[in-house]
């Protein structure tokens, strides 16, 4: 009798903690037209409604260091990034989809991704990729119960910690997406 019930203790301890791991996935990323629109679509087992933000990060090196150590380096200083779009969604029924525009129009009517658009960063070279990034933040959600209960109960292969100690949940998938192209009518 003790051996079944410490047995039992034993499962439901195990169940319990299988139940706080946080999936959080980008389950697709599909191009929506040829000026710079794609959909984002994931699922999730957070509660519902939360919140999550959806991005587009396209990284930039220096012309003058092209060593690809330095670029997968995170605290090299070589690393710049340029944020293409962001759009917070919420989860309904363990899904979400965020529709990005990575395009801007410049002046003279071409399409352009935002750091090309920054004269400051003239002279830096993009990867091939844009990393698509889905992230749950428990602090920025909005108050309740239940988000306070589950930022002290997040764990999971998501799972991600602040400088602060901060816990948070994070999925990525690269794609590789060239340059803008083409041309449209100049804004007012």
């Amino acid at each position: 009798l003790i051996a079944s019930s410490i047995v039992l203790l034993a499962a439901s301890g195990c169940s319990n903690k299988s139940q706080n791991n946080v999936q959080l996935e980008i389950q697709g990323i599909q191009r929506e037209d040829g000026k710079g629109l794609y959909k984002v679509v994931g699922s999730t087992n957070l509660p519902e409604s939360s919140r999550i933000a959806i991005t587009a990060v396209r990284y930039l090196r220096t012309t003058t260091n092209t060593s690809a150590e330095q670029i997968v380096d995170d605290s090299s200083e070589n690393i710049n990034r340029s944020i293409l779009a962001r759009q917070i969604v919420e989860v309904k029924q363990g899904k979400w989809e965020a529709d990005l525009n990575l395009w801007q129009v410049a002046s003279n009517g071409n399409f352009q991704e935002v750091w090309q658009l920054n004269k400051d960063y003239k002279n830096l070279l993009p990867e091939n990729e844009v990393t698509f990034i889905a992230t749950f933040n428990p602090v920025a959600q909005l108050p309740s119960s239940d988000n306070q209960n589950l930022q002290q109960k997040l764990e999971g292969k998501s799972l991600r910690f602040t400088n602060e100690g901060e816990k948070y949940v994070q999925a990525s998938q690269y794609r590789s997406i060239g340059l803008p192209v083409g041309k449209t009518v100049p804004p007012r």
